[in-house]
């Protein structure tokens, strides 16, 4: 999701001239959050049941077939989906229901 959002900033360069026209929002800070974006979250955005991302995902498809937010939420967790397609996956999981959404994002922003 940040990447391609980049990719489209970046290709239209007339964006920073409306956004200093504009004065809505500072240009620099955005394009550094849309690159943090891009290369921190990866494709996976916000929780697999309602978040952004890859709109075919496996994961997101049985989160909302299941009704979870998060797979760990899930009688079956850990699946055969994750133990065979994403298992990097489980270990991030595992330690996003061990510290919960606000202290696992500030862990991963370093600011825990």
């Amino acid at each position: 999701m940040g990447g391609k959002a980049l990719e489209i900033v970046e290709k239209h360069q007339e964006l920073k001239i409306f956004a200093e026209y504009s004065r809505e929002f500072n240009y620099e800070d955005f394009m550094k959050g849309l690159r943090w974006l891009s290369t921190e979250i990866g494709p996976c955005i916000g929780a697999c049941r309602g978040g952004g991302g890859w709109s075919e995902c496996p994961l997101r498809k049985c989160c909302i077939e299941k009704g979870v937010t998060f797979c760990y939420e899930c009688k079956e967790y850990p699946c055969k989906i994750i133990k065979e397609q994403f298992p990097r996956a489980e270990e991030r999981l595992n330690e996003l229901k061990k510290l919960e959404i606000e202290e696992w994002v500030k862990k991963q922003l370093g600011t825990a």
